[in-house]
């Protein structure tokens, strides 16, 4: 069962491609490898106001129908920040949904930026992890994790705009730390349930 993220924050991207476009990378290869292994592959594609499901059958037809379903939720992104909407959920509730679609033994690949991972994620990963053989995918592009910056920088929200010495040591210092926060909440939930936790960046 693959789990993948395609929602606003991961329509970002520096170097190569968009997070969003790794992340659909990633879930074509997994996906092609587990028809070459005989398995059934089923999936969930996170978008932000939906989702889409893939039914799991051991057959070709499963990983094109997903396939398709990645470039049309991947063609809906417009924005890294996400329009307000009742019906949009955070991942602490997608994963309650990932834990009823996947069965006891199923291997489970969850694919994001894990932008919003907080302590309800870390529970329904417990619940996960139980039943299942999970991994976690992170993706992230490398401006995330450091900001090269010299001089003032202009930055916006897409409704406010300030600007900032992105040069200055306080700026940088905070910047990384933002970042390096982050991964630890990540790693640490990772090593308190015994998560593979694989990291891919999009150079």
């Amino acid at each position: 069962l693959l789990v993948v993220d395609q929602r606003a924050p991961l329509f970002f991207g520096s170097v190569q491609c968009f997070k969003s476009v790794l992340a659909a990378h990633i879930a074509a290869f997994l996906a092609w490898a587990a028809l070459g292994n005989g398995d059934r592959l089923g999936a969930i594609v996170l978008g932000d106001n939906l989702e889409r499901e893939v039914k799991p059958r051991r057959s070709k037809h499963a990983v094109l129908e997903l396939l398709h379903v990645l470039n049309d939720m991947n063609h809906l992104l417009t924005s890294p920040i996400a329009t307000p909407s009742k019906s949009r959920k955070a991942l602490s509730q997608r994963l309650v949904e990932a834990r009823r679609l996947a069965k006891p033994g199923t291997a489970v690949f969850i694919i994001s930026d894990f932008n919003d991972l907080d302590a309800e994620c870390e529970q329904s990963l417990f619940e996960l992890k139980r039943h299942t053989d999970l991994t976690l995918i992170q993706v992230y592009d490398p401006l995330e994790q450091t900001l090269n910056a010299k001089a003032s920088l202009a930055l916006s929200n897409g409704q406010e705009r300030i600007q900032v010495d992105a040069g200055s040591r306080q700026f940088q210092q905070a910047y990384t730390a933002s970042f390096d926060g982050r991964n630890e909440t990540i790693m640490r939930i990772c090593r308190q349930l015994g998560l593979p936790l694989l990291r891919y960046a999009t150079n």
